[in-house]
């Protein structure tokens, strides 16, 4: 709205559905804004360890938020989660929502045919499945190795695809027409 406007030294910033990313938030993509109403702005701010799911659409995105330190606020397309206890990990919830299990019962709850849209009444009577400390702990170390060998692995893949393409770039003859400027 006019009231919510984009601006690089704003004391807010915004998570939107480009924001999460394969289950993570992109915080050097967030953008700033000046909100000159008087909305209830710490309603929608989100604290570390709370769990954002979208509130609309097919495809859902699910994140945990990491310690970020500022004034970071969720968008109309998330709800929010704060766990009132510590049984759960949020890491739990949100593995659990990703699975197949959890997939189906959010597309279950969802309501609507043009735009899914799920509501926080629908969300609040998700079932979880009773697991243990020690299981969660497990899984959460599983998935969290597991996930730093998959990056590990794609950063290599990528190294090797970019070196394929030079050595072809090469054969071809066309390498002395250009020249790589690496990334730092």
């Amino acid at each position: 709205t006019k009231d919510i406007q984009e601006d690089e030294n704003g004391e807010y910033q915004i998570i939107n559905l480009a924001d999460v990313q394969d289950g993570e938030l992109a915080l050097d993509r967030l953008k700033r804004y000046t909100i000159s109403n008087n909305a209830k702005v710490s309603a929608y701010e989100v604290q570390e360890n709370d769990i954002i799911i979208t509130a609309r659409g097919e495809l859902t995105k699910i994140c945990c938020i990491p310690d970020i330190g500022k004034k970071v606020l969720l968008s109309q397309n998330f709800y929010g989660m704060r766990l009132k206890n510590n049984y759960y990990s949020p890491k739990i919830i949100k593995m659990y929502l990703e699975s197949p299990v959890g997939q189906y019962m959010l597309a279950k709850k969802k309501s609507g045919t043009a735009i899914p849209l799920l509501s926080v009444n629908d969300l609040k009577t998700i079932l979880l499945p009773d697991i243990e400390d020690k299981k969660q702990r497990e899984a959460i170390f599983y998935m969290e190795m597991k996930m730093k060998e998959l990056e590990e692995r794609r950063k290599q893949l990528a190294w090797e695809e970019k070196e394929m393409k030079l050595d072809a770039w090469r054969r071809m003859g066309i390498d002395g027409f250009f020249k790589i400027i690496e990334e730092k």
